[in-house]
């Protein structure tokens, strides 16, 4: 869930120390691997040192996973509802790796984390993003957002970073939002 890890080296390597890793550092097309459990899988990657000397791993490829079924889980618990749904991000919070979705249909907030995320937003701004998802349940019945795909209209461009829109700007962007879903083209601005 958070994002990074460190890799133990097997025995007969000539590195030693264990190496850190974030998700990022998968080859393309790991959606899959983020989701499951990696104890114990053996992998390879390139290794790049910090300027402090520590190793890090990029370009990771998983090439073996564990036999143990419950190591090998991929949901964690959650099961997958079978429905895409649609919301707005409500809160991303990059530093911790996780944010929300309103969700009118649900009629609550869904819970994310930053890997279910197109890699190219994972950094970005994305409060008020129209986004659709793969809806899943965790075993308390708490809603989990999967494959979340930015919608056509995409990411409101603001010119300015979310935390220091003017209660203007706020107001004009809640507008063009509702504007959307009720499928109207706006004025230029609040009415």
């Amino acid at each position: 869930n958070s994002g990074y890890g460190f890799l133990r080296p097997v025995e007969d390597s000539v590195y030693t120390h264990d190496v850190y890793f974030n998700f990022k550092d998968f080859q393309e097309g790991a959606g899959d691997i983020m989701r499951m459990r990696l104890d114990n899988a053996l992998c390879k990657f390139h290794i790049r040192f910090t300027p402090d000397g520590k190793g890090q791993a990029k370009n990771i490829v998983v090439l073996e996973m564990p036999e143990h079924p419950a190591l090998n889980s991929r949901e964690g618990g959650a099961t997958d509802a079978n429905l895409t749904v649609h919301g707005v991000i409500s809160t991303y919070k990059q530093d911790s790796g996780f944010g929300f979705i309103k969700c009118p249909k649900l009629g609550k907030d869904v819970w994310f984390p930053r890997r279910e995320l197109p890699r190219d937003m994972i950094s970005r701004d994305l409060r008020g993003a129209q986004v659709e998802f793969d809806l899943w349940v965790q075993g308390d019945e708490k809603p989990q957002a999967r494959n979340i795909r930015i919608a056509d209209s995409g990411i409101p461009n603001t010119g300015k970073s979310g935390r220091n829109l003017t209660v203007n700007d706020k107001v004009a962007l809640w507008h063009a939002q509702e504007a959307a879903r009720a499928g109207i083209a706006t004025g230029g601005g609040p009415a």
